[in-house]
């Protein structure tokens, strides 16, 4: 997979007959950055899909805001944790909508 938001390499990828995929605000295609991976397809018993989304929220907050807080920290681990019990429990997939 290529991100490539200033079309540097659609060329060489239609070359080797890449799949390109529109991802904008106006597409009709969007990535959901909290979908979770089959929980039954993971192979290591210490995989931990739901502490590595908190992870990725904490880093994406942390390049949007200036700063991020212990404070922020911690409610984002919290509520990511609470997003996915509910997840793991009524079948439904978070979204950032």
């Amino acid at each position: 997979i290529i991100v490539d938001p200033e079309d540097e390499y659609s060329d060489i990828g239609r070359a080797f007959g890449a799949q390109m995929v529109d991802i904008s605000i106006g597409s009709k295609t969007h990535i959901n950055l909290l979908d979770l991976p089959d929980l039954d397809r993971l192979d290591d018993e210490d995989d931990d899909p739901i502490g590595d989304k908190a992870n990725l929220l904490m880093g994406l907050f942390e390049s949007i805001l200036s700063e991020v807080t212990d404070a922020q920290i911690g409610i984002i681990d919290r509520v990511t944790g609470a997003t996915y019990e509910r997840y793991l429990t009524e079948n439904f997939t978070p979204t950032l909508k």
